[in-house]
C-alpha cells in the first residue's frame, strides 16, 4: 500500500484480517520534522504574552533536550476547569528529538517592558490625536515632543517617548505653549518647569 503523503507510521492499529473501511484506519502517518507543542498556560501568566514570542522547549527525559520555537497561537478563552489558556508553539524537529505525545516544559519570553518616566499631569497636553510635552532646551526656548501616555498615579502620569529622566518639562503654562507652538512667540519666564522623574 502507498500512503498519500510522506511521513512516518506512528500508529498501526490494523492486524491481519482487519476489514478496512473509510472509518477504520489501517495506519496513522505523520511528518515528525515539524511538530506542534500545545501549552497549558496558567490564567495568571497570560498577560503580556503575544504571538511571535520566543519559546524554549525542554524535554522531561534525562537528556533534557532544548529546542527553540515561537508562540504561534494563544486561545481566546480560559478553560473553566483547569483555569489555563491553550497556546501552540511550532517546532522544527528534523532530528526527531521530540516525539508525539511527549511531555515538555516551556519557557516563554515576555515582551520587555518599555522604560517610562513620570511627569505631572499638568505637563501633558493633547494635540489632535497625540499627546505632547514641552521640554526646556535652553533658557526661554521650549520644544514640543510627542509622547505616549501610560498609567496614572495620583498627580503623576507615566509616559513613553523622547523624554529622559531629568528633562525640564513645562508644568504650569503648558496649555499656553500648545496654543502657540512657535518658538518665536515663547518668551522667558512664561512657564514653570519640573524635572521628569524615573518611573
Amino acid at each position: 500500500m502507498r500512503a498519500p503523503l510522506d511521513g512516518v507510521v506512528i500508529r498501526r492499529p490494523a492486524v491481519l484480517g482487519t476489514f478496512a473501511t473509510d472509518e477504520i484506519s489501517l495506519a496513522v502517518v505523520a511528518d515528525p520534522n515539524r511538530l506542534w507543542v500545545m501549552l497549558d498556560i496558567p490564567e495568571s501568566e497570560v498577560a503580556g504574552l503575544a504571538a511571535g514570542a520566543p519559546v524554549e522547549i525542554v524535554t522531561a527525559d534525562r537528556a533534557a533536550t532544548t529546542l527553540s520555537g515561537r508562540l504561534a497561537w494563544i486561545a481566546p478563552e480560559v478553560d473553566l476547569t483547569s483555569r489555563t489558556v491553550k497556546a501552540r508553539v511550532e517546532i522544527e524537529n528534523p532530528q526527531g528529538r521530540l516525539r508525539a505525545g511527549q511531555f515538555v516544559r516551556a519557557v516563554v519570553q515576555r515582551e520587555q517592558p518599555r522604560r517610562a518616566v513620570a511627569v505631572p499631569r499638568t505637563a501633558l497636553q493633547r494635540l489632535g490625536n497625540d499627546h505632547v510635552l514641552f521640554v526646556r532646551v535652553e533658557e526661554g526656548v521650549y520644544e514640543p515632543r510627542a509622547v505616549e501616555a501610560g498609567r496614572a498615579d495620583d498627580d503623576l502620569i507615566h509616559i513613553h517617548g523622547d523624554v529622559a529622566e531629568g528633562d525640564a518639562v513645562v508644568t504650569v503654562g503648558a496649555f499656553l505653549l500648545k496654543t502657540e507652538l512657535s518658538k518665536e512667540s515663547i518668551g522667558a519666564g512664561c512657564c514653570e518647569i519640573e524635572p521628569a522623574r524615573p518611573s
